[in-house]
């Protein structure tokens, strides 16, 4: 009698289990490794390769809590504030609460002082008033900074004066060996008439020529 071969469902299973780069194959490989080891099971004169398939049960479950895990903190340190803006900040510096500001943004925006603060938002407050939405301008492109790691994202703000144009870097910076920093190295709102509103103001934001049908563009003359 020929030996056992190795059941192409623990193969296929130990291949998608091993798929860290996506998470539908991990989730799947220890699917298929349950066939497998019910092929094996019962026949295990023609078929081998149990081991394989446990070890792909093992390997794909560690797998998909790892890539869970990390898709879910992703989604909230990172993708949310991207789509949002920095509305938590902004909310929390029109309250007064300098250091949850400071907490948002890294490089000045984090070492600013309560002076600097207080008087970039009650500009922003006598301006336009209180900030009720930021949405990301889909239609804009997203341009990457000089830092690979760093977003120029668009935005409207709409406060309740209007809507403006605005953009701000989202910063992805490594601390130390693994340690990543997310956060906003500085934000800008578009203002054609009394001059841009730049947050920290030692930030030196490249030029922005606003669409002519944007938020922010002014009144054509009659």
């Amino acid at each position: 009698m020929p030996p056992p071969r190795t059941s192409g469902w623990a193969m296929a299973a130990i291949f998608c289990s091993s798929a860290l780069c996506c998470p539908v194959l991990t989730l799947l490989g220890p699917l298929i490794a349950l066939r497998a080891l019910v092929q094996t099971k019962a026949a295990p004169e023609r078929f081998a390769g149990r081991g394989m398939a446990k070890a792909a049960v093992a390997i794909g479950l560690i797998a998909t809590v790892i890539q869970f895990v990390a898709l879910t903190w992703w989604n909230r340190h990172a993708r949310q504030p991207m789509i949002h803006g920095p509305m938590q900040e902004f909310v929390a510096g029109q309250r007064g609460d300098w250091d949850a500001v400071r907490a948002g943004f890294s490089g000045d925006g984090a070492l600013s002082s309560d002076a600097e603060l207080k008087a970039f938002f009650d500009e922003v407050n006598h301006r336009c008033g209180r900030l009720l939405e930021i949405t990301q301008r889909t239609a804009d492109p997203k341009q990457a900074a000089s830092d690979s790691f760093a977003l120029r994202i668009p935005y409207t703000m709409k406060f309740e004066t209007g809507a403006f144009d605005a953009d701000a870097l989202f910063e992805m910076r490594r601390e130390g060996r693994v340690a990543f920093v997310l956060r906003w190295k500085w934000v800008r709102i578009v203002d054609p008439r009394d001059g841009d509103l730049v947050y920290p103001s030692s930030a030196q934001p490249p030029p922005v020529i606003p669409d002519p049908s944007s938020a922010s563009a002014p009144a054509a003359s009659p």
